[in-house]
């Protein structure tokens, strides 16, 4: 009797598991924001060279929900373009079919399927079902999503453009556009420090930033450098602020602008300015940060805190005759941007996500870099 009672429970166990086991993999899938699903849907509906299949990539930063999607990508694994294989190329967390299309998630969190599973979810043989192609499709979809609130933008960019240049992803977490005349871009930040038993990033003693500044106008514009008589550049955060030293290289061949006294540049209609700021080389102490957080909070530091500050009484030189630039100006900070640590004689990837890596430099390398002297004036 014992036996046949624990018979009908191991039969009744069995009877339960199966349609659970058949019902996981889809509950998975729908563990998806169902308006990033809306999105995925609707590039295959509207969009009539879609490929075979389709890759969903979520590349977030500190703030930001972000969704890139590919509408013609071959095989299982997609290629990040990070650092150190383990990052670079992954393989998806979801596979979904739809109509008669195969999407592809790598998504947060999740843990990776195998190629096994793949082939199972989507009815398909092995991995070369998938179409390969030739060519990169120039047009990728964007949903960015912020983390506190529902403001949300979904946008088709141009494969290869930065997504600065894109308004409703570039206003998304800075609120209205600040300005038709001038803008102001963070290209790329480089910080130097010195390695600790403690943490490896938890003493930067100088900030190196490569700036971009855009005349969106019609007509020449002056931009001042000069901080007593123009203008200046600072990181605004409270107790963690400090000044910024701009370091501007002419190219007499071509070039978009010009000094045209000392201090003062001017910029060429729709013309482009290019330079470094730095700051001075000290110790950069954030207080109430614990050694795990440091190269993230930085990375914080600079998404929300680098403006431009006017002086407050602008006298231009009578001999020229141009509108100058007067007023604050919140430098933004491309929402995808990562930025590189460099300790000793080791380079850090730091991406915007919180995850980190190593780049792997040898000696002759090192020495190469440091001859350069990233941090000279």
């Amino acid at each position: 009797m014992k036996k046949k009672v624990i018979d009908i429970l191991k039969n009744t166990l069995i009877t339960l598991i199966i349609p659970l086991t058949g019902n996981c993999q889809g509950v998975n899938n729908n563990d998806i924001d169902p308006v990033l699903m809306e999105h995925v849907k609707s590039v295959i509906d509207f969009y009539p060279d879609c490929g075979k299949a389709l890759k969903v990539y979520q590349f977030d930063n500190r703030k930001v929900h972000i969704y890139g999607i590919w509408p013609k990508q071959g095989g299982f694994s997609f290629d990040t373009g990070r650092n150190t294989d383990e990052l670079r190329f992954i393989l998806p967390t979801n596979a979904i079919k739809y109509k008669d299309k195969y999407i592809l998630f790598y998504l947060h969190g999740k843990k990776i399927l195998s190629d096994k599973s793949i082939c199972k979810i989507l009815g398909i043989t092995s991995e070369d079902d998938i179409p390969n192609y030739q060519e990169v499709d120039s047009r990728i979809w964007i949903y960015a999503k912020e983390k506190k609130s529902n403001k949300s933008a979904f946008v088709q960019i141009k494969y290869g453009t930065n997504t600065y240049e894109y308004p409703k992803l570039r206003y998304l977490n800075e609120g209205k556009q600040d300005s038709v005349i001038i803008d102001m871009v963070i290209q790329s930040i480089d910080i130097h420090g010195k390695k600790r038993k403690s943490n490896r990033f938890s003493s930067p003693d100088k900030i190196l930033i490569s700036m971009s500044i855009f005349n969106k106008s019609d007509s020449a514009i002056l931009i001042g450098l000069n901080p007593d008589l123009y203008g200046s550049f600072i990181i605004k955060n409270g107790e963690h602020s400090m000044p910024l030293i701009a370091n501007v290289e002419i190219n007499n061949n071509y070039s978009d602008f010009h000094e045209c006294s000392p201090g003062l540049y001017s910029i060429i209609p729709h013309g482009e300015m290019n330079f470094n700021l730095k700051t001075a080389q000290q110790s950069i102490i954030l207080k109430d940060t614990s050694p795990k957080e440091y190269a993230h909070k930085l990375y914080d530091l600079f998404y929300d805190s680098i403006y431009y500050i006017p002086t407050k009484s602008i006298q231009i030189p009578n001999t020229i005759n141009k509108s100058i630039w007067n007023k604050k100006f919140k430098i933004y900070y491309p929402i995808t941007n990562w930025y590189n640590f460099w300790v000793n004689d080791s380079i850090y990837n730091i991406y915007p996500d919180g995850e980190s890596t190593k780049y792997a430099v040898d000696k002759y390398r090192y020495y190469w870099f440091k001859d350069i002297d990233l941090w000279a004036d």
